[in-house]
């Protein structure tokens, strides 16, 4: 991941941790895993953390399609919880047109420094308390 992606992901976290929002970003909290490498342990440990959450926000970078988790955790949470979204920080793309299997889930836009989903058209922190499948 370079430099660019990393500040991006950080500004999304950041950005999330204004609004009051608790956020896990793997190499942040669990560094000891090996991001390049799909094993049992991170796996179970990837469960525990996302089955802690409400909702799954993946920041989706220029970088992040080539995750080798990627598809199994929007999966996953999705079959889980059934709140998934998408926060774009692609570069040169101003409107978020989804990639592959990205464009299942809505996605989050910021207007007046007010996070919403952009469809359905709901504010991002109402979206959030929505019940669905807990």
């Amino acid at each position: 991941m370079s430099i660019y992606q990393d500040y991006y992901k950080c500004r999304c976290r950041v950005k999330l941790l204004e609004k009051n929002y608790r956020v896990y970003i793997d190499w942040v909290e669990d560094p000891q895993t090996d991001r390049q490498n799909v094993t049992l342990e991170t796996a179970k440990l990837l469960k525990e953390r996302m089955n802690s959450c409400k909702s799954l926000i993946f920041v989706d970078s220029t970088n992040s399609i080539e995750s080798k988790w990627t598809p199994w955790e929007l999966g996953y949470f999705d079959a889980k919880k059934e709140k998934v979204a998408i926060f774009p920080v692609l570069d040169n793309e101003p409107i978020y047109r989804g990639r592959e299997y990205m464009k299942l889930y809505p996605y989050i836009v910021q207007v007046n420094n007010i996070l919403y989903l952009h469809d359905p058209p709901i504010l991002l922190k109402d979206w959030i308390e929505v019940s669905t499948n807990e």
